[in-house]
């Protein structure tokens, strides 16, 4: 199974839980992220902000190239599930868990804060990869790519005369940083696209921006450890790229790349 959809979220984090620890994430209130973790029924990962990335779950499948290519950093656990579902939930609030249960705890969906899949039950080795149109990608990309200074240098160098990719330019949009040299081209990127000045892709409108990947645990594999807290870092399994990565395309569009790209075909003007 492969599924994405947008997850909301305005909190500084991201979880993935077995759902049969909700309702001890309820009850514990927040008293002691690290238990959860340390018992394989919750992976909690740190956010630059508020994220709300679209999120993809891959499920017993092997990961294509594009996605294996990509990742930007990686933290691998367990999750053990014996009814056999799991959650992926935006920030660890239970209150948020609470309302996800009393509505029947519904499985995946276009967007919400908590998403739920179904696996056989057992014990689930979790892969949560940082993908590029995320918080923690780009803060990652701007600092692997400082070579260059920043992300848009970096994608210069690995994909001369190539169109910059839609999330890429949004956030370089009105300021350029990250893209020296170019900063008054960014300023008005419509203008600078018919000037041939930028080149933008206006398709696709989505991207990932975390990937989930579950696969059965059949053997030992080496996990990451606990944090003192509970919580994994942004760079937690980080690794450079040799190209500056282009992205994952999603059916899911997201709002923001679609008014870019509406932009990019019809330019308003501003005051």
């Amino acid at each position: 199974m492969r599924k994405d959809f947008h997850l909301g979220n305005d909190s500084g984090g991201l979880s993935v839980v077995a759902v049969d620890a909700v309702p001890a994430i309820i009850e514990d209130a927040r008293a002691d992220d690290r238990a959860f973790v340390a018992n394989h029924q919750a992976i909690l990962m740190s956010l630059v902000g508020d994220d709300a990335p679209i999120v993809r779950i891959v499920v017993d499948e092997p990961l294509t190239d594009d996605e294996d290519a990509q990742w930007l950093a990686r933290v691998r656990r367990t999750l053990v599930t014996p009814a056999g579902r799991i959650a992926v939930a935006g920030g660890f609030d239970p209150d948020v868990f609470a309302d996800w249960q009393a509505a029947g705890a519904p499985a995946v969906e276009k967007e919400a804060r908590v998403v739920a899949v179904t696996v056989p039950a057992g014990t689930w080795i979790v892969d949560v990869y940082t993908h590029a149109d995320s918080m923690n990608g780009r803060h990652l990309l701007q600092d692997m790519g400082a070579d260059h200074g920043g992300a848009g240098g970096w994608f210069r160098v690995s994909h001369p005369r190539q169109a910059f990719p839609l999330w890429l330019a949004h956030d370089l949009w009105f300021g350029g940083d990250g893209d020296p040299g170019h900063e008054a081209a960014w300023a008005k990127p419509a203008e600078s696209v018919r000037a041939g000045t930028l080149e933008i892709a206006r398709e696709p409108v989505g991207f990932v921006g975390v990937l989930i990947h579950l696969t059965p645990a059949d053997g030992k594999v080496a996990l990451a450890r606990t944090p003192e807290d509970g919580w994994f870092d942004i760079d937690a399994g980080r690794r450079k790229l040799a190209a500056f990565p282009l992205g994952l395309a999603s059916e899911v569009a997201s709002k923001p790349l679609q008014e870019l790209a509406a932009e990019l075909r019809s330019p308003r003007r501003r005051g």
